[in-house]
């Protein structure tokens, strides 16, 4: 008899303290995507983690190839956000090709563009600037610094080879004229 009264006592505390721990938050999961670079996946967790600690419940789905992987789970509802650059989606999802000298204008009609396309929100771009930049040896850039003395400014023209470059950044006009 005395077995089944601590069996029960076990029982009852197993379940309370089973109640005392925190529920799930409640509302949908966030599905949070993002493309297959560090970078991405980096901004695509760090999304993920601040949704998380403030109490909404998020599921991801990183590392989905490139922009056009991307775009298009954002469309078919697949996920409900990821990390993008606005210069990649304004011309490359956009396809507009003005020159326009203000970063604030490229975000403005990116984020009406979205709304009016699709109905998505573009959100404010985070605080910091990605620029593109390349490393090279020393011997490049003598040679680089070479040409430039003479007036080349076009460091193709120097014959210079990047090696790892995205089929997006290949059919952007802005890095690579195609």
């Amino acid at each position: 008899m005395k077995f089944y009264r601590i069996l029960s006592l076990l029982v009852v505390v197993i379940l309370a303290l089973g109640a005392c721990t925190s529920a799930a938050p409640a509302g949908p999961e966030v599905k949070i995507g993002s493309k297959d670079f560090t970078e991405e996946l980096l901004l695509g967790e760090m999304y993920a983690l601040i949704l998380e600690e403030n109490g909404i419940p998020v599921e991801r789905r990183l590392n989905l190839a490139g922009t056009q992987v991307a775009q298009a789970a954002l469309l078919n509802g697949e996920i409900d956000m990821y990390p993008e650059y606005t210069g990649t989606v304004y011309l490359f999802i956009l396809g507009i090709e003005d020159k326009v000298e203000s970063p604030a204008q490229v975000v403005a009609r990116t984020a009406a563009d979205y709304k009016s396309q699709w109905n998505l929100v573009w959100l404010d771009p985070a605080p910091m600037n990605n620029t593109n930049a390349i490393a090279v040896t020393q011997a490049a850039e003598v040679a680089l610094e070479r040409h430039r003395a003479h007036g080349c400014t076009d460091d193709v023209a120097v014959g210079l080879h990047l090696g790892a470059v995205s089929y997006t950044h290949l059919t952007l006009p802005t890095i690579y004229p195609v």
